[in-house]
Order: C-alpha cells, then structure tokens, then sequence
C-alpha cells in the first residue's frame, strides 16, 4: 500500500508519450528531455545473498541512475518470481530481508527511490493473469532462460509464465525504461508485444511499451563455469563473490576459480573464458581498462 501510494505522488501512472521509437538505449546516453513522465523500473530477485555479479551489473547502475534521476525511480523486492525456487516462508522472509539490507548498504535511498515488496502489491498478480490472457504459448517456448532454468527446478508452470509477470512488474508502473543486461532482452520484447496487444484490443493506449536501457558493463560469469552467469541460484557457493563474503573467503574463492593450463594471461572470451571472466572482475573492480590489467 505504501509503495502505491508513493508512486501515486509520485505519477507513477501519468500517461507516457510514446512517439520515440527507439526501444534500446544506453545508459552511457541516455536523453529524458523529450520523455514525458519519464521512469525507470527494476528488480531484483529476493533469493539468496546478492553477490558481485548483482552489484556490477544492476546495483551500481540503480544507485547511478537514482542520483542522477532523483524520485522517477522504482525498485523491487521481486519475491514473487522467487517461489520458483522456494516455497518456504522462513527462507523467503529472511532472503527479503537480507535483499533490502544489500540494497540499502550498496547506496539505494529511499529518499530518492521508491524501494518495495513486489508481494506487496497485489496488482502485480491481477496484472499478469490479465496479460497472460493475451499471451501466446509460442512466445513462451522462445524464452531462452526458462529453457536453461527449467533443468534445476523443472518444468514449472511458475518458471515458464514467469516472463508474464515481469512483463506485469513493469508495466504496472508505466515505466519507460528498464534496465538490462543482454540475456533479457528477450523479455523486454515480450513486454513490449503484451503492451501493444493489450492496448490494440482495448483500442486506447493504457499500457506503455518501454525502452530497454542498457549499462556499459561487462557480464560477470560463473567462477566454476564461465559459460554461465553468475548466479545466486547456483547450488554451490564457489561459482560466486557474495557481498557478505570475508576477506578471506574472498581470497579462497578466486584462488580456486577454475582457470585453463595455458601459460600467458590473454583475454580471448571466446576461447578462454575463464581467464577473461578473471581480467573483467579485476578491470571492473581496479578501474583499469582490459588491456591496462
């Protein structure tokens, strides 16, 4: 209730100018001047501890775009799209907690973000099942991340509708911009699909069609299989930099990151992805270019 009434202050549902075509963006140049009502929407998933890979690609980026665009922000604890991994109500509780604690310590500021519960907001719910109405089995299929997630959890019908309800999240708030990395573009398009159906069926412009907003940022991968990201839903702690990790825990981990058997450090993606996940962090984390590392 909290987070509706702060976003009614706030004109989360004033009505968006959709004349720009352009629908992907970066956030390096990014221009608002001729978006009306502009706003962005994110979440982050409420399971697990936030490691490394959160904070440089999303957190950072929340925290950059919440200075720089003071109270057009809105963030959520995304515990609903975290019953595909646990249904227990100890864990979810706890994990919520520990999220926002994350959030708040990595620099998130209510006094210029919205910050809430996704559960909290009962529209989210009401609003997928409207969208999923209007939904093609088809598109569903296409989603490359249900089909790599389905092998940890199964064929759940909470994991394949699961890009409905972000579409949900998103739209609800009417935001014109969301940020992304590559492996979600795919729901952006889905979003951007629901949108217009919706609105052409109804025959009058009620939901936006957002823009997806890239950040310059490298995808951190796993620290045991550099073909995947990194992930909070990976079964073993190794594959992962958590924020709450001690120094030496820290340490530990990247000393047994696996690596390959070749002698001399090149940053070849492709052929060594390990060696280049290493570089990026380092990059990422010293300032110093790739070729500087």
């Amino acid at each position: 209730r909290r987070a509706l009434r702060l976003c009614k202050r706030r004109r989360c549902y004033a009505t968006v100018n959709q004349s720009n075509p352009t629908h992907i963006q970066s956030l390096e140049t990014l221009q608002v001047d001729n978006v009306p009502n502009f706003r962005v929407y994110s979440a982050i998933q409420a399971t697990g501890t936030v490691h490394v890979g959160n904070y440089l690609g999303a957190i950072s980026q929340w925290v950059t775009l919440q200075e720089k665009y003071p109270n057009k922000v809105i963030y959520a604890l995304a515990d609903l799209h975290s019953l595909t991994t646990t249904f227990d109500k100890n864990a979810i509780r706890n994990n919520n907690l520990q999220t926002a604690t994350a959030l708040l310590a990595c620099g998130i500021d209510p006094n210029k973000a919205v910050l809430y519960r996704q559960s909290a907001v009962p529209a989210h719910a009401e609003l997928m099942w409207l969208l999923s109405t209007r939904t093609n089995m088809t598109q569903l299929n296409m989603m490359t991340q249900y089909k790599d997630k389905k092998k940890l959890t199964g064929t759940l019908l909470g994991l394949f509708a699961y890009p409905v309800l972000m579409a949900a999240d998103i739209l609800l708030y009417r935001a014109t911009h969301v940020p992304v990395g590559s492996d979600q573009t795919q729901h952006i398009e889905l979003t951007r699909e629901l949108a217009d159906t919706f609105n052409n069926q109804l025959g009058k412009q009620i939901l936006v069609s957002p823009s997806a907003l890239f950040a310059p940022v490298p995808r951190v991968m796993s620290l045991r299989d550099a073909t995947k990201k990194m992930s909070k839903s990976d079964p073993t702690n190794k594959s992962r930099i958590d924020l709450t990790d001690s120094d030496e825990d820290i340490k530990g981990k990247i000393l047994k990151a696996k690596t390959d058997h070749i002698p001399n450090i090149t940053y070849d993606p492709e052929n060594r992805p390990e060696v280049a996940n290493m570089l990026t962090l380092y990059s990422l984390y010293s300032g110093l270019t790739i070729e500087d590392t």
